[in-house]
């Protein structure tokens, strides 16, 4: 980008800055964001894209942060000066419209780029030791579905009629490692095995939805040992140290309902946006990978 007296104007006149915009613009390894953007993401024309992969995986990375559509993202993007620095453009430089961002969005989802990048992000962080692999706490969120009449994959559950989806996260570091999304009405359990990351770490925190020895057998399997409440019997309270200890294991158990509020709130997650489990997972990647970065 060769700077224009327009930009020099606004550079001297010294405007606010987003800090966490700057931040990840400093921290993330673009590098090798860039290398795995031009290795995986198909070019049917072959040579130079005609616009930057970077460039577009930037603008995706502030749709998903700021919970915005195709067309608010390019308005926000050309509007915004931070926007426009995040993405290294000037201030007379064109901002790719939504229909190429969308297109881009689709080629990402065609080879499942989302989850290969945010197990590479991961990867990074368990290099320079953030990740802490003391444990693991599974759990599962509904997320609506964006028209329930017209998406065949969304079913009804407790919930509504949607998506169930589930992740494994990082006790210490709240960094989401997997995910697995299927429809509502797919008990939370049965998506266990498939959402256990290969190093859980030497505990695994569950709630009551995991009772059961198939559940137990699962967690067992990974070298962890189960922390889960205990289930009162019919007709039996609890005893008041069992009740205690459900509430220190709760504590811990919390703090995946800090990363499902994140996303719900920031990012405007009350429903699922698009159609199909396929879509609907290579999106809840992009919002997991969206939120292990900012975090």
């Amino acid at each position: 980008m060769a700077q224009t007296f327009a930009d020099w104007l606004t550079e001297a006149n010294g405007l606010p800055e987003n800090r966490f915009l700057d931040e990840m613009q400093r921290l993330l390894p673009w590098s090798h964001i860039q290398t795995m953007l031009e290795t995986e993401v198909p070019n049917p024309g072959g040579g130079r894209p005609p616009t930057e992969f970077l460039l577009l995986f930037k603008m995706t990375l502030i749709q998903w942060w700021y919970g915005l559509g195709d067309l608010d993202t390019e308005f926000r993007c050309a509007d915004s000066f931070s926007f426009r620095r995040f993405l290294g453009l000037g201030v007379t430089d064109t901002v790719p419209d939504g229909t190429t961002l969308a297109l881009f969005r689709q080629k990402m989802h065609s080879v499942g780029l989302q989850e290969k990048l945010n197990t590479l992000v991961c990867h990074l962080l368990g290099q320079k030791n953030l990740l802490v692999k003391q444990g693991t706490i599974v759990d599962a969120t509904f997320v609506k579905a964006a028209k329930p009449k017209h998406d065949p994959d969304s079913k009804t559950g407790k919930k509504g009629r949607g998506y169930s989806v589930s992740v494994a996260m990082d006790n210490r570091t709240k960094i989401v490692r997997n995910i697995k999304v299927t429809d509502a009405s797919v008990h939370d359990s049965q998506s266990l095995q498939a959402v256990l990351p290969e190093f859980v770490g030497s505990k695994v925190w569950v709630d009551l939805g995991y009772y059961g020895l198939s559940c137990l057998n699962t967690i067992l399997a990974t070298g962890a040992i189960r922390r889960m409440g205990y289930k009162k019997a019919k007709g039996k309270p609890l005893q008041p140290w069992q009740k205690g200890l459900n509430r220190l294991l709760a504590r811990t158990r919390a703090r995946v309902e800090h990363i499902f509020a994140g996303w719900k709130t920031r990012f405007k997650l009350n429903n699922s946006r698009y159609e199909t489990v396929d879509k609907v997972s290579s999106y809840m990647n992009g919002v997991a990978l969206a939120g292990n970065l900012a975090r």
